[in-house]
């Protein structure tokens, strides 16, 4: 990183010495702005306020009808996917039938020996 910024330094000094004045220029804001301290009353009520919260995240109160939607959405989920899977194997199977006769009626057409020659 050292290396880029000296190649940088080369390239285009007036570039980098622009970019460094404005760098200078905002710590400069930033050191200028006033510190913040939180008081010993904020953070106590903030403490209090986070008591009763009894370890579920989430929605408070609407937390079971979030657990009651994610279910049903994994649930949908699973359905969508048994779906898809029935429709693949039925697909399948229709397009194995109609390659089943292809493969038929071409070894059929194939010179060789037909029933006419076999049974006289």
């Amino acid at each position: 990183m050292r290396a880029t910024g000296r190649a940088f330094i080369e390239s285009d000094p007036t570039g980098a010495q622009a970019v460094l004045d404005d760098a200078l220029w905002l710590d400069t804001l930033m050191d200028g702005a006033p510190r913040v301290v939180v008081s010993m009353d904020l953070r106590d009520r903030v403490v209090a306020d986070g008591t009763h919260i009894t370890g579920r995240r989430g929605l408070g109160l609407m937390n079971p009808l979030v657990g009651h939607l994610k279910f049903l959405l994994g649930a949908g989920w699973a359905v969508a996917a048994c779906a898809g899977v029935v429709a693949g194997v039925l697909l399948s199977s229709q397009l194995t039938a109609n390659m089943q006769a292809d493969t038929v009626l071409y070894q059929a057409s194939l010179d060789g020996a037909d029933d006419l020659e076999i049974l006289g």
